[in-house]
């Protein structure tokens, strides 16, 4: 057995070093993800996690690391998971301890193996806990640290190769090389190549991504319009109790019937008006947000008829994203994106495929739909199904052109759904038209640099107009899918029993 624990030497440091380093670490970890990530504060937080749980014994370790991380967790994603704190702190306790065993693994392998193959141990492990998370748990890759780094355009670019997966990675990395730098006993250069090898490594991946994002285009273009406007649903007072009574069907007063249709018409067609204006202005697509309009079936076809009107009228496409109330119990309700073609024939109706928490619909079988047009190939997905890496890789094989994504969001989520859509983009290649409401209206190239953007949590009518690049991009990734998440699982399951062989003899 190599033992190691001369590098370690727990009973010789003071508890407030080991405090610092786990109070510190969880301040950074409260601003690695989340609400308010900062890239930097990412790779601190592992690297001082990492350094907290090698100089603790595994009992203090697995403590304070749990004690910390779920608080810097829970208020991390305060406000961005709608159900109750209670199964929120389940969350929040249940991905603490799973992090939390990866560390120890970690502790355990540096202990016992010297050799520089067990820096990958740890980064591996994460990619091993997120790719089952982001693609298995209700919940999709939204606790992803690797979130935090599309405001970092250059570097997010690896996940065109690797997937999202490919920048946690790098961050496990970091943190084990500098930690193995921070307690080698080697004099001189010896004590330098993981630095070196790591170092070298974030070069070439910056180097690619800023070549990635200096290579122009030079595709055409079509102009598309983002219409989002009030909703049926008043936000508030009698009139949203009589329109709510009036969607589920359920009694209502001859007059107050009367009222509450007559509000929901006024809204589509004052809605109706706003697509008409974008496609006087050249828009040759005219997209809703999610569940706007919410309606009866009844209304439903009026809206479809409309849409058909106006498809014809101005030879445009027409995206609807219905939200329907069944009157029926045995029935669910509808959250889908129906989208008119320009000769007037519907070109798909498309079921949401994930839930969202605490919400109630049906669900869809989760195929993305796709069309061949003049503007290049087209599919949509919708809000939260982008949050799933394995569903949204189907339009990296099919090779997309533009993806729509109408969504509705509410604030706490809307820069995390924001930067999970444009990671998705990175990821397959597609340009990404994305009408929100109450939240950021969002339009990218194929690279995911951001071409149009509007904040459409504010009050009023707001109508988007941009040019939308009708070719996609091939990428890595699109062809090879989770190849290094594999890789990553497989080097993880290898390192640990490299190390138990050597740990026995």
């Amino acid at each position: 057995m190599n033992n190691n624990n001369k590098h370690f030497p727990v009973n010789a440091r003071k508890k407030w070093e080991l405090l610092l380093l786990l109070l510190a670490g969880g301040l950074c970890i409260g601003f690695s993800q989340g609400r308010w990530p900062v890239p930097l504060a990412t790779f601190l937080a592992y690297i001082l996690m990492m350094r907290f749980f090698r100089l603790s014994t595994p009992w203090m370790g697995i403590t304070g690391f749990l004690f910390i991380h779920t608080i810097a967790w829970d208020l991390a994603y305060t406000g961005l998971i709608p159900i109750p704190f209670p199964w929120r702190l389940i969350i929040s306790v249940s991905f603490s301890i799973c992090i939390g065993l990866i560390f120890l693994a970690d502790r355990w392998v540096a202990r016992h193996n010297n050799k520089f193959y067990t820096t990958f141990v740890f980064p591996s492990g994460l990619v091993f806990f997120e790719y089952l998370v982001g693609n298995f748990s209700p919940g999709g890759s939204g606790s992803s640290i690797a979130n935090s780094f599309t405001g970092s355009l250059a570097f997010a670019q690896l996940a065109s190769v690797t997937g999202w997966t490919g920048i946690t990675f790098i961050v496990g990395w970091v943190a084990s090389v500098v930690n193995r730098f921070w307690e080698s006993n080697a004099k001189g250069p010896k004590r330098y190549p993981g630095l070196m090898y790591c170092g070298a490594t974030i070069a070439l991946i910056l180097i690619f991504g800023h070549a990635r994002l200096w290579k122009s285009y030079g595709g055409d273009s079509v102009r598309a319009g983002l219409v989002v406007g009030e909703s049926t649903l008043p936000e508030e007072g009698e009139l949203r109790s009589d329109v709510l009574k009036y969607l589920k069907g359920e009694p209502l007063t001859d007059g107050k019937f009367i009222s509450a249709r007559a509000h929901v018409r006024k809204v589509i067609d004052r809605n109706f008006q706003l697509a008409e204006n974008a496609l006087q202005a050249g828009a040759k697509f005219v997209v809703f947000p999610e569940a706007n309009p919410a309606i009866t079936p009844f209304e439903e076809k009026f809206s479809i008829e409309k849409a058909q009107h106006l498809a014809t009228k101005y030879d445009a496409f027409v995206g609807l994203g219905f939200y329907i109330f069944q009157p029926q119990e045995d029935i669910q309700n509808e959250n889908k994106f129906t989208f008119i073609l320009s000769d007037g024939n519907l070109g798909w109706e498309y079921f949401k495929a994930k839930l969202v928490p605490g919400s109630n619909h049906k669900v869809g079988d989760g195929i993305l739909p796709v069309h061949q047009s003049d503007f290049g190939k087209l599919s949509a997905a919708i809000c939260f199904d982008m949050d799933f890496p394995v569903l949204m890789h189907q339009a990296g094989k099919q090779q997309i052109d533009i993806l729509f994504g109408p969504s509705n969001d509410w604030p706490a989520i809307s820069e995390i759904h924001v930067r999970m859509a444009r990671m998705r983009v990175i990821e397959q290649g597609y340009s990404l038209v994305r009408p929100t409401g109450g939240g950021f209206s969002l339009v990218t190239d194929p690279r995911g640099r951001t071409t149009a953007f509007q904040n459409t949590s504010l009050p009023g009518e707001h109508v988007l107009l941009a040019d939308v690049f009708t070719k996609g991009v091939t990428t890595v990734y699109s062809i090879i899918g989770d190849t290094f998440s594999w890789l990553c699982i497989a080097g993880f399951v290898l390192i640990l029993m490299a190390t138990l062989i050597q740990f026995r003899n």
